[in-house]
C-alpha cells in the first residue's frame, strides 16, 4: 500500500495532485516535491515497490529533477546493507560514477545538488568500509566531509544535511586507532559529543518543521544508532529508545534499531516482540539480520529454539558476516541442553565458514581454536545477564561454589566479572566498584576483555555520580589497554565517555 493512500488520499485524488505539481515550480532541476518525499517514506520501509511507483511517477512529471538520482542511488544503498552481501555490494559500486556523474554535471547551483553528491558520497562510504575497501571509504568520506561543510557555511538550518554531518563527526571521532592516520591525514577532525548534539537538533527539527516530516524516520535511526555503537551513555540511549520503540512495529530499520537497542540494555522481552511482530517476519527475507537478531533473543533466555532461527539465518543470508557467530551460537544452545557432542562437532563448523571481520564473529573463531572447555555455568550466567534477567544469572552463577566448578585462570576471573555486572545492575553499586576494580588488576596483562570492560563500567558509575575526574581516569585506563577481545567496540566506548567527562 503506498504511502498517498495509506494517508488517505483516493486514486481519484492523484489528477488533482500531478497538476498542483504542474502549478509550483515542479521543473526545477533539485525539487523536493511530494513524490520525492513519498518515496523516500516508503524506502525507509523498505517497500521498493512503492517508492517505485513514486519515483517513475516524479521521473515522468519532471524528468530533469536530479533528486530523483539520489533516491536511485538510496535504493541501492538500502538494498546492499540490508542483504549484506558482495553481489549487492557489486550491483551498487557499478552505479557510482553514473550517479555522481549525474549529479555533479548539472549546472545548479542548489543546495540540494551538493547535498545530494554529499549523500551519494557518503552511502558508497559506508558501504566500502562495510566490505574491506578502506582507500576508497576514506576518499568517500573526505569528499562527503567537504560538501557537508559547504552547506553549514551556506545554510546551517539545512535539515537533511545537518543529520549527515551529525552521523559523519560522531563516526569520526570514534575511529579506532589502526585507523586514525587516514583521518588524520586527511584533516578530518570528528566529536562523538558534537555530533550526537548536531544529530539530536536535527530530529528535533524534523518533528516541528513540517517540510522535514519525511526524513524523520531516517534522522532517528541515525541517531539511534550513533547512540548505541559511540556512546556509553546509557541515560542518553534510554531516551532514544523511549523514541524508536514507539515507531519499531510499522518500521523495519527502527525495529532493527529498537531490538538492538533492547538487546544491548537487558530488554530481552522487548527485543523478542519487535523481532517477532508482522514488519519484522515480512522483511525477513530481504533483512535476514533480523533473524540472527531473533536468535539472540531467544538463546538470552536460555530457549534453544533459537537452534532453528540461527540455522534460518544461515539459510537466507547469503553474506559472510555472523556466521561464525551464529554457529558458536547453535554449539551453545546444544551446550545448553548437556549435548555435548553436538557442541564440539557445531563448534568445528565455526572455522569451516564465514569470515573473522567482525567482533562476534572474531570471538567466535578464538572460542573454536580454544583447547579450554567452556563452563556451562558462566555460560548460563552471561546469556541470562546479557537478558536482563539479572536475579537467574545469579542463581546461575553462584550454583555451584567456584572452587569446585572453575578449573582456569580465566573462567575464575570471568566468575567475578559476571558478579561485578550482575551487582552492577542489581544497583548494588558498592559491591560492584570493588570487584570491578578486583578484576582490572588481575586482567590487565591478559588477553581476556574482562579488565577493560570493568574500566569502561567503573568509569560510567563515577561519571553518573558525577565524579568526573575518577570516571576520566577509568576510561582512560580502558583505553590503555592492548590486546583484548572485543577491543574495537570497547574503546570506542570508552573514548565518548571520555570526551564527554572532559567537557563537564
Amino acid at each position: 500500500m503506498t504511502y498517498l493512500f495509506k494517508k488517505g488520499i483516493s486514486k481519484n485524488g492523484i489528477p488533482f495532485l500531478i497538476a498542483l505539481l504542474f502549478t509550483n515550480n515542479c521543473f526545477a532541476d533539485f525539487s523536493c516535491d511530494i513524490n520525492y518525499q513519498n518515496a523516500h517514506s516508503e524506502l525507509l520501509e523498505l517497500d521498493y515497490k512503492s517508492a517505485d511507483v513514486f519515483i517513475k511517477l516524479g521521473k515522468k512529471i519532471n524528468a530533469e529533477n536530479k533528486l530523483y538520482v539520489l533516491l536511485d542511488s538510496y535504493t541501492q544503498f538500502l538494498k546492499c546493507v540490508t542483504a549484506d552481501d558482495n553481489n549487492s555490494y557489486l550491483n551498487f559500486k557499478q552505479y557510482k560514477k553514473v550517479n555522481l556523474s549525474a549529479v555533479a554535471d548539472d549546472t545548479s547551483s542548489s543546495i540540494w545538488k551538493t547535498y545530494s553528491l554529499a549523500e551519494i558520497h557518503l552511502q558508497y562510504a559506508f558501504c566500502e568500509a562495510k566490505f574491506g575497501s578502506y582507500l576508497d571509504a576514506v576518499s568517500d568520506i573526505n569528499k562527503a566531509y567537504d560538501y557537508l561543510l559547504k552547506i553549514k557555511n551556506r545554510n546551517p538550518e539545512f535539515i537533511p544535511a545537518k543529520k549527515c554531518l551529525g552521523l559523519l563527526l560522531a563516526l569520526i571521532g570514534n575511529v579506532p586507532d589502526d585507523y586514525k592516520w587516514a583521518t588524520n591525514a586527511l584533516g578530518l577532525k570528528g566529536d562523538v559529543t558534537i555530533g550526537l548534539k548536531i544529530l539530536g537538533e536535527a530530529y528535533l527539527a524534523t518533528q516541528q518543521k513540517k517540510e522535514w516530516n519525511y526524513i524523520e524516520a531516517e534522522t532517528l535511526f541515525y541517531y539511534a544508532f550513533a547512540t548505541l555503537n559511540l556512546s556509553s551513555n546509557e541515560t542518553e540511549l534510554e531516551k532514544t529508545y523511549s523514541s524508536v520503540k514507539q515507531k519499531a512495529s510499522t518500521n523495519p530499520l527502527l525495529c532493527y534499531a529498537a531490538s538492538s537497542i533492547a538487546l544491548k540494555s537487558g530488554k530481552n522481552n522487548d527485543a523478542l516482540f519487535f523481532l517477532n511482530c508482522d514488519e519484522a517476519k515480512t522483511h525477513y527475507t530481504q533483512f535476514p539480520y533480523l533473524i540472527y537478531l531473533n536468535g539472540l533473543a531467544h538463546l538470552n533466555k536460555l530457549d534453544t529454539t533459537a537452534t532453528s532461527l540461527f540455522k534460518n539465518y544461515l539459510s537466507a543470508y547469503k553474506g559472510q558476516n555472523y556466521i561464525k557467530a551464529a554457529y558458536r551460537n547453535i554449539a551453545w544452545c546444544y551446550k545448553v541442553n548437556n549435548a555435548n557432542e553436538l557442541y564440539a562437532e557445531t563448534m568445528q563448523e565455526v572455522l569451516k565458514h564465514g569470515s573473522a571481520k567482525t567482533d562476534e564473529d572474531k570471538q567466535a573463531e578464538k572460542d573454536a581454536k580454544s583447547t579450554n572447555v567452556i563452563n556451562i555455568q558462566l555460560l548460563k550466567a552471561r546469556l541470562l545477564f546479557d537478558g536482563g534477567y539479572y536475579s537467574k544469572a545469579l542463581n546461575a552463577l553462584i550454583e555451584k561454589p567456584p572452587a569446585n566448578n572453575l578449573k582456569t585462570h580465566k573462567d575464575l576471573m570471568e566468575f567475578e566479572y559476571r558478579l561485578a555486572r550482575i551487582y552492577h545492575k542489581m544497583n548494588l553499586t558498592n559491591k560492584a566498584i570493588e570487584l570491578y576494580q578486583y578484576v582490572y588488576t588481575s586482567c590487565k596483562n591478559y588477553p581476556y576483555y574482562f579488565a577493560a570492560n570493568a574500566a569502561l563500567n567503573l568509569g560510567l558509575i563515577h561519571e553518573q555520580e558525577k565524579n568526573f575526574e575518577k570516571a576520566a581516569y577509568y576510561y582512560q585506563l580502558a583505553i590503555e589497554l592492548k590486546n583484548y577481545e572485543y577491543k574495537n567496540s570497547i574503546q570506542l566506548k570508552a573514548k565518548a565517555g571520555l570526551s564527554r567527562v572532559q567537557k563537564k
